[in-house]
């Protein structure tokens, strides 16, 4: 399989599941990130379902497209919450997770070595707001 993106490939095709990857994807991030559970204990399964819509619109965006201001708003946004920058990386690395769980024996390291660059480079932009 080519593709000119193999993340989005990756959201495609655990898409086929027709399973809706919030739960699990929260699951995860609090299971690495326990201190994340606190700061967000008043967040209801709406608002976790369209706060992890944004992550997965900065996850699908290629490398080097998301805007700064953009990163620069929602690291502004969080701070105000009591979001640590810590918290960034076990969130994305929950989203590929489940992402990889859903797609099972489809998941390779091609999509893995994608989906590393991607987080890096998101980790660098959130890094240059800090």
């Amino acid at each position: 399989m080519t593709d000119a993106d193999p993340v989005l490939t990756s959201f495609e095709l655990a898409s086929e599941s027709g399973r809706d990857i919030t739960a699990d994807a929260y699951k995860r991030f609090y299971a690495h990130c326990p201190q994340a559970r606190e700061v967000m204990s008043h967040v209801d399964p709406h608002m976790q379902g369209r706060m992890l819509e944004e992550v997965l619109e900065l996850l699908m965006t290629p490398d080097g497209e998301v805007e700064d201001g953009q990163i620069a708003f929602e690291m502004s946004n969080h701070r105000s919450y009591g979001t640590s920058p810590d918290h960034y990386r076990p969130l994305l690395e929950a989203v590929r997770d489940t992402v990889a769980a859903e797609m099972g024996n489809d998941w390779n390291a091609h999509f893995a070595e994608a989906w590393e660059q991607r987080i890096a480079t998101l980790l660098g932009q959130i890094q240059e707001h800090v």
